[in-house]
């Protein structure tokens, strides 16, 4: 099963995390690693937007075979590195 986002949810990363986790975006979908490195490879699918934040250094890396379709914005300084398996 998916963990369902909402518009408006923030998942922040307090280190250096790999999460496996399916996720379903319902909206603008804020996924922060602050001077960390986040990675999501489970499927992101849904209609919603992915907002990836950070500092300097910072970085989301996405490596499943991602289908939402509300788009990617990448904010302050963060970096998304996204990969088809």
């Amino acid at each position: 099963a998916s963990v369902i986002m909402k518009n408006g949810t923030i998942l922040e990363w307090g280190g250096n995390h790999t999460l496996e986790n399916d996720f379903e975006l319902s909206g603008s979908v804020n996924f922060n690693a602050f001077n960390k490195v986040g990675k999501l490879t489970g499927v992101i699918s849904g209609n919603g937007s992915l907002i990836s934040a950070g500092f300097l250094g910072s970085s989301l890396e996405l490596s499943g075979d991602n289908t939402y379709s509300g788009g990617t914005t990448v904010t302050s300084f963060s970096t998304v590195i996204a990969s088809h398996n």
